[in-house]
């Protein structure tokens, strides 16, 4: 079998006397959305710093596609790996086109081939065609969310990471990307930090959920809700019947 896409092993971070991750394993495959889920201060988002180097850790290793990530120089590691933030983090000077078209430019497309993804990638997270010379200031919060995962898919990335990036828009526009997630997901690897229970079974294929920087349980959907294992995993989930109705019915089953 050939390698995860991502690889953590025995990660540690702590800032002063405070740990915040503590000797943390995981991998993820291509096609598979991992879900980080968690109470604030639980890890989440410096372990996904952490992936993207954006944190260095106290000790343990990342590895991409079987690399080190330590061994690779920055500009090179942040054009193998996309991010989704969530507040978006649109260039506010560019246009929608040149906004998804920056990490090809980095990468020296040629101005035809960029032009080509731009507008592929358009297409796929539904927005028009005109909105590509448009800037993000007369775009809704929707389209421009929806812009920046276009921006994170632009190089064909091995692992795109999710930092909760769909909490601070509406319900509806929230259902709309989660679904338009789901419709790209097995191109690349995936970590999706959340603290949404319904977010996580929804969008995970597998749920980590993260207590004092450790999972204390790392399992499908279905196994977190019907047999958890660990009081902290039992209390995210501690939710009425209904919910778990409502995760059968997103689930098919």
């Amino acid at each position: 079998m050939s390698a995860p896409a991502l690889r953590l092993e025995g990660l540690q971070k702590a800032y002063g006397d405070q740990p915040v991750v503590r000797g943390l394993d995981l991998e993820v495959r291509t096609g598979e959305l991992v879900v980080l889920l968690g109470a604030s201060g639980s890890g989440k988002t410096t372990l996904l710093k952490m992936i993207n180097r954006l944190v260095q850790p106290d000790a343990g290793r990342v590895e991409l596609a079987g690399e080190d990530v330590a061994a690779l120089p920055d500009p090179l590691l942040r054009r193998r790996i996309g991010y989704v933030f969530q507040r978006i983090g649109l260039f506010p000077h560019l246009s929608v086109a040149e906004n998804v078209g920056v990490t090809p430019r980095l990468l020296g497309w040629a101005p035809e081939r960029i032009a080509r993804r731009v507008a592929e990638l358009l297409a796929q997270v539904d927005l028009a065609p005109e909105l590509a010379s448009r800037f993000p200031a007369a775009l809704s919060g929707g389209q421009q969310q929806r812009v920046g995962v276009a921006r994170a898919l632009a190089a064909a990335p091995e692992l795109v990471l999710f930092d909760e990036p769909f909490g601070a828009l509406d319900p509806v526009t929230r259902d709309r990307l989660q679904g338009l997630l789901e419709s790209l997901r097995e191109r690349f690897a995936g970590v999706f930090v959340t603290h949404d229970v319904s977010e996580a079974l929804r969008l995970g294929d597998r749920i980590a959920v993260l207590h004092e920087g450790r999972i204390v349980q790392l399992a499908p959907p279905e196994e977190r809700v019907r047999t958890p294992a660990h009081p902290q995993v039992a209390a995210r989930f501690a939710a009425p019947a209904r919910q778990a109705e409502a995760f059968a019915a997103l689930r098919g089953g």
